[in-house]
Protein backbone atom coordinates (compact mmCIF):
# COMPACT_ATOMS: atom_id res chain seq x y z
CA UNK A 1 0.00 0.00 0.00
CA UNK A 2 1.06 3.73 -0.92
CA UNK A 3 2.05 5.85 1.90
CA UNK A 4 -0.69 8.59 2.12
CA UNK A 5 1.04 11.34 3.40
CA UNK A 6 3.39 13.38 0.62
CA UNK A 7 7.03 13.38 0.97
CA UNK A 8 9.45 15.99 2.04
CA UNK A 9 13.07 16.40 1.29
CA UNK A 10 15.42 16.09 4.22
CA UNK A 11 16.41 19.68 4.09
CA UNK A 12 13.13 20.96 4.34
CA UNK A 13 12.58 18.77 7.39
CA UNK A 14 15.42 20.36 9.49
CA UNK A 15 14.45 24.00 8.07
CA UNK A 16 10.72 23.22 9.87
CA UNK A 17 11.98 21.76 13.02
CA UNK A 18 14.42 24.73 13.08
CA UNK A 19 12.03 27.09 12.60
CA UNK A 20 9.59 25.65 15.34
CA UNK A 21 12.94 25.63 17.94
CA UNK A 22 13.93 28.71 17.17
CA UNK A 23 10.18 30.08 17.86
CA UNK A 24 9.75 28.41 21.28
CA UNK A 25 13.34 29.67 22.36
CA UNK A 26 13.71 32.41 24.57
CA UNK A 27 13.87 36.10 22.70
CA UNK A 28 17.07 37.85 22.69
CA UNK A 29 16.94 41.27 24.47
CA UNK A 30 17.53 44.16 22.49
CA UNK A 31 20.54 46.20 23.20
CA UNK A 32 19.53 49.73 23.70
CA UNK A 33 21.09 52.84 25.05
CA UNK A 34 21.63 52.87 28.83
CA UNK A 35 20.94 56.46 29.49
CA UNK A 36 17.34 57.91 28.78
CA UNK A 37 16.57 60.71 26.44
CA UNK A 38 16.02 63.31 28.64
CA UNK A 39 15.05 65.93 26.14
CA UNK A 40 12.46 63.69 24.64
CA UNK A 41 10.71 62.74 28.47
CA UNK A 42 10.54 66.94 29.28
CA UNK A 43 8.90 67.61 25.97
CA UNK A 44 6.39 64.75 26.89
CA UNK A 45 5.60 66.05 30.06
CA UNK A 46 5.64 69.28 28.68
CA UNK A 47 2.83 67.95 26.31
CA UNK A 48 0.78 66.38 28.87
CA UNK A 49 0.97 69.62 31.21
CA UNK A 50 0.10 72.06 28.44
CA UNK A 51 -3.23 69.48 27.90
CA UNK A 52 -4.21 69.01 31.21
CA UNK A 53 -4.34 72.95 31.69
CA UNK A 54 -6.19 73.36 28.05
CA UNK A 55 -8.58 70.31 29.57
CA UNK A 56 -8.56 71.97 33.14
CA UNK A 57 -9.62 75.83 31.37
CA UNK A 58 -12.08 74.17 29.03
CA UNK A 59 -14.11 72.78 32.05
CA UNK A 60 -14.03 75.86 34.27
CA UNK A 61 -15.36 77.70 31.01
CA UNK A 62 -17.99 74.78 30.83
CA UNK A 63 -18.74 75.06 34.12
CA UNK A 64 -19.15 78.87 34.79
CA UNK A 65 -21.87 79.04 31.83
CA UNK A 66 -23.65 76.08 33.02
CA UNK A 67 -23.60 77.77 36.61
CA UNK A 68 -24.80 80.83 34.69
CA UNK A 69 -27.68 79.01 32.94
CA UNK A 70 -28.96 76.98 35.83
CA UNK A 71 -28.86 80.42 38.04
CA UNK A 72 -31.13 82.09 35.42
CA UNK A 73 -33.53 79.29 35.77
CA UNK A 74 -33.66 79.33 39.14
CA UNK A 75 -34.44 82.97 39.07
CA UNK A 76 -37.24 82.59 36.40
CA UNK A 77 -38.98 79.83 38.23
CA UNK A 78 -38.82 81.72 41.37
CA UNK A 79 -39.59 84.79 39.82
CA UNK A 80 -42.83 82.49 38.30
CA UNK A 81 -43.40 81.22 41.74
CA UNK A 82 -43.49 84.56 43.91
CA UNK A 83 -46.10 86.12 41.30
CA UNK A 84 -48.40 83.18 41.67
CA UNK A 85 -48.35 83.22 44.96
CA UNK A 86 -48.77 86.54 45.59
CA UNK A 87 -51.72 86.40 43.50
CA UNK A 88 -53.40 83.36 45.55
CA UNK A 89 -52.48 85.75 48.77
CA UNK A 90 -53.99 88.92 47.30
CA UNK A 91 -57.18 87.01 46.72
CA UNK A 92 -56.93 85.32 49.78
CA UNK A 93 -56.76 89.03 51.33
CA UNK A 94 -59.67 90.75 48.87
CA UNK A 95 -62.16 87.73 49.86
CA UNK A 96 -61.23 87.67 53.38
CA UNK A 97 -62.17 92.23 53.63
CA UNK A 98 -64.91 91.82 51.02
CA UNK A 99 -66.18 89.06 54.07
CA UNK A 100 -65.39 90.82 56.81
CA UNK A 101 -65.07 94.66 56.18
CA UNK A 102 -66.78 95.28 53.05
CA UNK A 103 -70.33 95.26 54.87
CA UNK A 104 -69.11 97.50 58.15
CA UNK A 105 -68.06 100.19 55.37
CA UNK A 106 -70.79 99.27 53.42
CA UNK A 107 -73.23 99.97 56.54
CA UNK A 108 -71.54 103.02 57.71
CA UNK A 109 -71.76 105.32 54.38
CA UNK A 110 -75.55 104.15 53.79
CA UNK A 111 -76.09 105.16 57.94
CA UNK A 112 -73.96 108.57 56.97
CA UNK A 113 -76.03 108.88 53.55
CA UNK A 114 -79.46 108.55 54.97
CA UNK A 115 -78.86 110.50 57.71
CA UNK A 116 -78.08 113.22 55.47
CA UNK A 117 -80.61 113.07 53.51
CA UNK A 118 -83.08 113.00 56.03
CA UNK A 119 -81.35 116.02 57.54
CA UNK A 120 -81.83 117.81 53.84
CA UNK A 121 -85.53 116.70 53.65
CA UNK A 122 -86.30 117.96 56.99
CA UNK A 123 -84.32 121.08 55.96
CA UNK A 124 -86.46 121.45 53.07
CA UNK A 125 -89.59 120.99 54.79
CA UNK A 126 -89.32 123.17 57.91
CA UNK A 127 -88.29 125.63 55.21
CA UNK A 128 -91.44 124.58 53.21
CA UNK A 129 -93.80 125.19 56.43
CA UNK A 130 -92.40 128.46 57.01
CA UNK A 131 -92.83 129.46 53.68
CA UNK A 132 -96.29 128.87 53.84
CA UNK A 133 -96.66 130.32 57.11
CA UNK A 134 -95.32 133.07 56.45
Amino acid sequence: MPNPSPSISLEACGKLLGAAQSACAASPQVAGSSTPNWDALANSFASLSAALAWGAFLLAVISVLAAVGIGAYVLRQSRKLARRVARQEAQVRVEEWLRDEAPKAIRLSLEELTQSSQSGIRTAAADGIGEEIG
